[in-house]
């Protein structure tokens, strides 16, 4: 029980310092029209400078132990930003979480390799556009919209241009995967043959699962109080059926027939 609370405290938590960080973007509208691409910019611009700031003030040694190590929600990734492009994707992403823009994480292909660096993508007005946090950078198309990982990885010789002072000029949008279907040998295998076979491959190749997982202190909540309620539901039941059903009161179906009621017997 201690642990189901526990672990409620630490997501209500969590909840609330990005609801804080969502409230900060939304009030840059104030007396200004809301636009999508501009918010998403302002939720990067803000991740960015909290990270960087944070890089510099903490440690992952001052906060590491069992949480950090083996659970290691998105709070950890927030107050130390030691985890490079992973750690501040996952910041953004826990951020547009809470504004509901829907959101994948990218793998990106790095001299062929899958995986060598991770930027986000966020879907506004049907469209998915790229943001990378750790260089605090969005990419803008001629007609003035933000850029696509298509549209990167088909003109990478345009975009280049934009990106900043630092930039590892590996990182040329060869290619994406969004899950990695083989952390889970066999079981997550099987489960990307099914999705093929459901919503067909090209829509399976692009579903990213670590969205579902952003709220880790949410997730372990959720899972810890189904165990606890059918421990407790098994424990009563065993009781119950333990302590069996009430004696049935002892009757005398001769007598009753032969004897008037109210006629006193004297042993």
């Amino acid at each position: 029980m201690c642990l189901i609370l526990y672990t409620y405290i630490e997501d209500q938590y969590e909840q609330e310092t990005f609801n804080s960080l969502n409230a900060y973007v939304l009030k840059s509208f104030e007396g200004r029209p809301f636009n999508d691409d501009t918010a998403l910019a302002r939720c990067m611009h803000l991740t960015y400078s909290l990270e960087t700031m944070h890089r510099k003030v903490f440690s992952a040694a001052a906060v590491g132990g069992f949480i950090a190590k083996d659970i290691r929600p998105v709070s950890f990734d927030f107050t130390t930003g030691q985890g490079a492009c992973g750690s501040s994707s996952l910041v953004l992403g826990r951020l547009l979480l809470c504004m509901r823009y829907p959101m994948r994480f990218a793998h990106m292909q790095v001299d062929g390799i899958n995986g060598g660096h991770q930027v986000l993508e966020a879907n506004i007005n049907d469209r998915w556009v790229v943001l990378d946090p750790l260089y605090n950078l969005y990419f803008v198309r001629p007609d003035g919209r933000m850029a696509s990982f298509d549209d990167l990885h088909n003109n990478w010789a345009y975009y280049k241009a934009q990106v900043p002072a630092g930039y590892d000029m590996r990182y040329r949008y060869e290619g994406v995967t969004y899950t990695n279907w083989n952390k889970i040998p066999v079981v997550m295998p099987a489960v990307k043959t099914l999705l093929n076979l459901v919503v067909g491959r090209s829509r399976a190749d692009a579903i990213s699962l670590r969205p579902f997982f952003l709220r880790k202190f949410h997730f372990l909540f959720i899972i810890l109080l189904i165990i606890y309620t059918m421990v407790l539901s098994f424990t009563v039941r065993r009781l119950i059926r333990k302590k069996g059903p009430a004696p049935r009161p002892l009757s005398y179906p001769y007598l009753e027939a032969v004897v008037k009621p109210g006629t006193q017997l004297i042993a």
